[in-house]
């Protein structure tokens, strides 16, 4: 057991990485290459690893 007094929560990225607002958008062309301009086998290998999210609105 910790006795440490500190409230733990994930920092805003990492809160932001795990919406499905986010995890919806990752997937879609261009959007991880704008992280990693010049690395196209990471952008492959990091959608390789997304599932397509799909949502009930109309808006998209």
């Amino acid at each position: 057991m910790e006795r440490f007094r500190a409230v733990k929560c994930p920092d805003i990225s990492a809160h932001l990485a795990g919406t499905k607002k986010v995890q919806q958008v990752l997937p879609r062309p261009g959007v991880l290459d704008r992280f990693f301009p010049d690395q196209p086998q990471a952008v492959q290998q990091i959608r390789a690893t997304l599932a397509d999210l799909y949502t009930l609105d109309m808006a998209g």
